[in-house]
């Protein structure tokens, strides 16, 4: 902990502590997934601020991004910093993914602590009717993850409305050398922004990377699901045309949200559709 309650974790990413970074490389290079970035910033919190709980990440922003040269390691600071403007039984921690020699910040968000978790309120949105891909002709053809993030199981249907899916949930120990259960599943989150790649190159002929979270939701209270999970990922409208802004909502077999991502954004990029040899 430092001044003014600060709390600093610094951490080396490396293939070796880190091996899922191998399975999400773009131009030969690592790049820590913003999912990945949203479960560190979760977990950094959820230790350094016992007696609460994690509620919600909020405005996650990729500002620069954590990219590997490859073969190499670099070291990162996570920085977190309670504010003082918290309402009755809930506070807001704000956190910074850095670079400690720049002192630039990588990435950015809040997480709201509550006291007493309670599961939100999310509208679960109807399925819908479109084009049906093939999950792995489409990971092969047109998306650059392997391994760990190949999490899509089924693509129902692709519509200019949205797309619906079924992912398999990811499972800690596969990710990293450590024993628990995530507070955010990255494999999930990393999926809705899968999605949103292959609905810009679908029907904008752009590929999109993510760059908000607006909010990500926890549910608590739920066994760890032991089947795939339907997605349900909606557009929305959105700001200007290089941007593309959706909802995307987790829910079971018995219909219960497991995990709800609201107001989350990817930046749409013609100069990416060189990943994937697939032109649509």
């Amino acid at each position: 902990m430092g001044a003014g309650g600060a709390l600093v974790l610094t951490h080396r990413f490396g293939l070796d502590s880190d091996p899922y970074l191998g399975d999400h490389m773009i131009d030969g290079k690592p790049v820590l997934p913003a999912a990945a970035a949203t479960e560190w910033v979760a977990q950094v919190v959820g230790q350094g601020w016992p007696g609460w709980q994690v509620a919600e990440v909020q405005e996650l922003r990729t500002l620069a991004g954590v990219v590997l040269e490859a073969g190499a390691t670099r070291e990162i600071e996570i920085r977190a910093k309670a504010t003082s403007h918290s309402g009755p039984g809930e506070q807001t921690v704000t956190v910074d993914i850095a670079d400690p020699t720049r002192k630039a910040p990588l990435y950015r968000a809040s997480v709201r602590l509550v006291e007493h978790l309670e599961a939100p309120v999310v509208d679960v949105p109807q399925p819908i009717e479109g084009l049906r891909m093939d999950p792995h002709q489409t990971y092969e053809r047109m998306l650059f993850h392997t391994g760990r993030f190949r999490l899509l199981t089924e693509i129902a249907a692709v519509a200019p409305a949205g797309v619906d899916a079924m992912v398999s949930p990811s499972s800690l120990p596969d990710w990293i050398d450590a024993e628990g259960e995530w507070l955010f599943d990255p494999g999930l989150i990393d999926v809705a922004a899968q999605l949103a790649w292959i609905w810009g190159r679908t029907h904008k002929q752009q590929s999109a990377l993510p760059s908000r979270f607006g909010r990500v939701l926890r549910v608590p209270g739920l066994p760890k699901p032991q089947g795939p999970l339907s997605l349900r990922f909606r557009v929305k409208p959105a700001d200007h045309d290089q941007s593309l802004r959706y909802d995307a909502v987790f829910v079971d077999e018995e219909g219960r949200v497991r995990l709800a991502m609201l107001d989350a954004e990817s930046t749409l990029s013609a100069a990416l559709n060189r990943i994937g040899s697939e032109r649509i």
